[in-house]
């Protein structure tokens, strides 16, 4: 009993705050085991941790268990018909079967609510905190969480596609993410860019047009105080995908969107039945285990399919462990051996299993990627084909034509699979990705669920695309506008020209060139990064960190995480600024100057790009580094800060090394597309030095070919920047939901805001903590960070901001980096350092007077504490607004800053309870993380050593051309399409009217 105690607190302790008891309904539908029983075994984990659930779905629930109760409904599948298999009628035009498929959705959904359990318990006085369904197309049941004002989670057995995408406002880069019918890969041409494009035009119009309508009815007629369907389509908290990396392309996520690929699988083994064990450990030439899965079944096969498949069996020498649901089947061979029932993953996971045969259903293939076992695939229908394709490029499967399957193909596979060592590793090294996770799949589904629960219903998962018409989200009205634009110009010049040219008929018209010719051929056009085969350990890696830009804020956040690294056994070498005090093992400094080429900062902010150059240009010239250069030093990996330092990358190529790109900043224009992240510009804020057009030409045009200049100059064997500019293996970002807002990541953007936040207190000095402790009405923090300084302020807004500061209560810690302040209030104590974190987490702290920086206001919301931003430059308004937004923080205005707004704003703060109760909140949700983020950061570092650069991780859309990426080429012909019919409908109609005029006149 004490084991068990110790055990529990110590999940408890690893996985966060604790939920009360819940009462949770699962809907989950669809009559097949695949999508029933993964989602059910969930259900049933979160009935063991004490929330009280009820699960309406098919099949009878043989396990007792506590706090479970089970509403059983239909299990057949209302699909065939006329005799014919589910091989036969599945096997359909693309069209065709897509509308199949909605029919059949809609059927078994409408044959849900008609159940009279169903019926029952909907019209019951039940109560729920929590309703979990699987959107199989089939948004109706989203009026089970609206009956029963419960926060909805979605979850989806398949992955990700188009309509579910469309629910929580998940962008959908069309230019290498296509629909899983399609089963095209990452990497498109341009025909299969034009037809994703169409189909996903398509699917949505018939996902609003179709499918919303019928679901609409359906729901007013069992739930009658439904609202209508759009209003509560996309209320989704959370959306629980079945996928992962390891077997899917790289792809942008919303943080409400949270993989649980592989979730299903079970850790522990079961014994195996004896006569199926003797048959598996006595086949030591191996094993190919061949099932077609839980809707699809063997016995269905066309005789004719079946024995060609049975010939290809005779011929191997393996045996075989055939999933047939007969009794018997005619001539045999004698290396095969049916079962009507095969316990799937145990037989999987043993060690003479060398091949598996399978449907391609995305389930059996998380299986074959986690036990690394590599398979042959007979895809029927839905995303079987996608998954089988996916497999055979990634190198550890062989697809096969279901309509042309042959015993010759089939043999010529399964020796392929069997011989061809590849496979084999590549399925190991699929299994290798798979399991190196920082939280088991199921526990990352149980956090997440009962963080919504938690948050009541995550709020702060939502993204304000959700809240935007479509033609606002698409930004269909900018771009008209600029089109507009664009017109009225471009018409004004050829008048001109026209008018110059018709005086001036000597004037060649050689003026205008391509424009666009001075783009770089290289401007997105990157280079490859080649997959590695096998996984090392990451411990004992060579690990250099550069971190040059002289601040405190820019510098000692990733100092801590490569000293974490070398407490952690790696040989860590960092150049940065500043003398390094702590005696480390396998921990070199090599120090850079620590002095910001820039005075007055208060006034001085507008060319952030000249200084930043001047830097690195100023810091490459220091003896030390180009000594360093010239060293014979080998390096695993090389961590740099991005700070408008594109010249950075030149140390990654330099020694041959995976980069990983850390942002002090949250994700700006600049660094988005360093890993290929959309940026919806319809709701994404924008920073105050963000590229607006003006700053992506100065960025693109002038910025980028001065540091290539300097790169080359300072790496002479350097490629291009634009060659290595966009090799990274991970972006380190400096950002969390719970200060920033919900936008979408791709896999290789790891969020680690608040890495810097040391867990553990510090004593305060004697003096300071007498100051606090004694303070009991409260105390103000004031500071402007490590870069400004309160000593710097005009002389004018220091005694406005002193003015303000002796007409409250409260005491005022301040710190001030020079002696002495003129007229200082008595109820104000100045320090040149203040040890910051430590002081937040003094009970007695109630506001904090700050100018924004972004580690700043992270501390602020670590530690609960409301703010009042004085922001001057760089992110800091954005970060105040921000937090005012929020409800935690107030924003002034540094150029109109006074007495009097900064007194109310220090009124509102202390004397509205709103702001300490949201700041709170924020702290609790930046506490509720499955793993503490100094700990991520070490994980994915360690990630990409063990993956060699984790190439995995890196989007398809990164190797196109910026006009492929934005489907330019694909809108061109569409609009040269679409201006052609209409054309031809006005010609057809003016001749039509012209011959109807005559016929008249005669």
């Amino acid at each position: 009993m004490l084991t068990k105690l110790l055990l529990l607190f110590a999940v408890t302790a690893c996985f966060g705050p604790t939920v009360e008891s819940a009462r949770i309904l699962g809907v989950l539908h669809v009559p097949s085991y695949s999508h029933h029983e993964p989602p059910n075994m969930l259900m049933k984990e979160l009935a063991r941790r004490g929330h009280q659930v009820t699960v309406i779905g098919p099949f009878e629930e043989k396990e007792k268990l506590n706090n479970y109760r089970k509403i059983q409904i239909e299990s057949d599948i209302p699909l065939q018909a006329d005799g014919q298999t589910l091989f036969e009628i599945l096997r359909k035009d693309l069209l065709v079967y897509n509308q199949l498929i909605i029919d059949y959705c809609f059927a078994i959904t409408e044959r849900f609510f008609r159940n009279s359990k169903v019926v029952e318990f909907l019209n019951s006085d039940e109560s729920f905190d929590l309703v979990i369904m699987e959107d199989f197309i089939s948004p109706s049941l989203r009026g089970i969480c609206h009956r029963f004002n419960a926060h909805c989670i979605t979850y989806s057995s398949i992955t990700s596609i188009a309509y579910i995408d469309h629910i929580v406002a998940n962008p959908t880069p069309l230019s290498y993410v296509s629909e899983f019918t399609l089963a095209f890969p990452d990497h498109l041409n341009y025909q299969q860019r034009f037809l994703n494009t169409l189909h996903y035009v398509y699917s949505l119009y018939m996902y609003h047009y179709e499918v919303v309508p019928r679901h609409d009815k359906l729901m007013k007629t069992y739930l009658p105080n439904s609202p209508d369907l759009n209003e509560i389509n996309y209320n989704n908290s959370l959306l629980l995908l079945n996928s992962h990396i390891s077997f899917q392309y790289a792809s942008p996520k919303m943080p409400s969107i949270v993989e649980i690929g592989g979730f299903h699988v079970k850790t522990e083994r079961n014994p195996l039945p004896k006569d199926l064990k003797t048959f598996l450990d006595s086949s030591t030439e191996g094993v190919v285990y061949f099932s077609m899965g839980s809707v699809l079944k063997s016995k269905d096969f066309p005789e004719k399919k079946r024995d060609e498949i049975m010939k290809a069996l005779s011929q191997i020498k393996c045996k075989v462990l055939w999933k047939f649901e007969n009794d018997q089947m005619d001539n045999l061979p004698s290396n095969v051996k049916t079962y009507k029932w095969v316990p799937q993953q145990d037989v999987l996971a043993h060690p003479n299993v060398k091949a598996f045969i399978t449907h391609g259903g995305l389930f059996s293939t998380i299986e074959a990627v986690y036990f690394g076992v590599p398979i042959i695939g007979i895809p029927v229908f839905g995303d079987q084909r996608a998954n089988m394709l996916s497999c055979q490029r990634k190198g550890f499967g062989i697809a096969l034509d279901y309509a042309t399957i042959n015993s010759i193909d089939l043999l010529a596979a399964l020796e392929k699979i069997l011989k061809n060592p590849k496979y084999m590793q590549n399925a190991k090294l699929r299994s290798s990705l798979m399991l190196d996770q920082p939280l088991k799949p199921m526990e990352t589904a149980i956090f997440w669920i009962e963080h919504v629960l938690r948050t009541k219903g995550a709020p702060h998962l939502r993204p304000a695309g959700l809240d935007l018409p479509w033609y606002q989200y698409h930004l269909v009205d900018v771009i008209a506008l600029l089109a507009l634009i664009s017109i009225t110009c471009v018409s004004l010049i050829v008048l001109c020209v026209n008018r110059i040219a018709f005086k001036k008929k000597s004037i060649k018209s050689t003026v205008i060139q391509n424009y666009f010719a001075v783009w770089s051929p290289h401007l997105f056009d990157h280079c490859d990064i080649r997959l590695g085969i096998s996984l090392q350990c990451a411990q004992g890696a060579r690990i250099l960190g550069v971190f040059v830009v002289p601040s405190y804020s820019h510098f000692y956040p990733p100092n801590e995480l490569m000293k974490e690294l070398a407490r952690r056994g790696h040989e860590v070498t960092v150049i940065g600024p500043y003398e390094e005090n702590e005696n480390l093992v396998n921990y070199t400094k090599i120090q850079t100057t620590s002095m910001f080429p820039i005075n007055d900062i208060f006034e001085n902010v507008g060319f952030l790009m000249d200084v930043t150059y001047g830097l690195y240009e100023r810091i490459f010239a220091e003896p030390k580094i180009e000594e360093f250069l010239k060293s014979k030093r080998r390096f695993d990996l090389v961590i740099i800060e991005n700070f408008l330092s594109p010249s950075l990358h030149g140390f990654c190529h330099h020694f041959d090394a995976p980069c990983v790109v850390y942002s002090s900043l949250t994700s700006t224009c600049y660094v988005d597309p360093l890993m290929g992240n959309p940026t919806p510009l319809s709701y994404r804020k924008i920073l105050k030095f963000d590229p607006l057009p003006l700053h992506q030409y100065k960025y693109h045009f002038h910025e980028i070919p001065r540091q290539n200049a300097l790169t080359k100059r300072v790496f002479p064997k350097s490629p291009d920047l634009y060659d290595i500019l966009y090799n990274n293996s991970l972006l380190l970002l400096n950002s969390h939901s719970s200060f920033s807002s919900a936008r979408p990541k791709m896999p290789s953007i790891i969020e680690i805001g608040g890495f810097h936040v040391k867990t553990q207190r510090k004593p305060l000095p004697e003096d300071l903590k007498v100051f606090l402790d004694s303070s009991t009405e409260g105390v103000i923090y004031f500071s402007m960070g490590s870069m400004l300084q309160s000593k710097d302020f005009p002389k004018n807004k220091l005694d406005e901001i002193v003015k303000a500061l002796s007409q409250i209560k409260c005491k005022v810690l301040w710190k001030f980096e020079d002696d002495r302040v003129e007229n200082l209030p008595g109820n104000v104590k100045i320090y040149k350092w203040i040890p910051q974190q430590d002081v937040l987490a003094h009970k007695h702290v109630k506001a904090f007077i700050t100018h924004g920086g972004l580690f700043s206001t992270i501390e602020a919301v670590y530690f609960g504490v409301p703010i009042i931003g004085i922001p001057v430059f760089g992110d800091q308004k954005a970060n105040m607004l921000s937090a005012q937004n929020k409800g935690f923080g107030i924003a002034l205005d540094y150029g109109t800053i006074n007495s009097i707004g900064l007194l109310s704003a220090l009124r509102e703060i202390l004397y509205n309870p709103k702001y300490t109760q949201n700041a709170k909140f924020r702290s609790s949700l930046m506490s509720d993380q499955p793993l503490k983020p100094m700990k991520k950061a070490i994980f994915w570092i360690e990630h990409v050593l063990r993956t060699k650069g984790a190439p995995h991780l890196r989007p398809a859309g990164l190797d196109l051309p910026w006009y492929q990426y934005h489907l330019l080429d694909v809108i061109t012909l569409l609009t040269v399409i679409s201006i052609t019919c209409v054309t031809l409908i006005a010609l057809c109609i003016t001749k039509l009217s012209v011959k109807i005029k005559s016929i008249k006149v005669d």
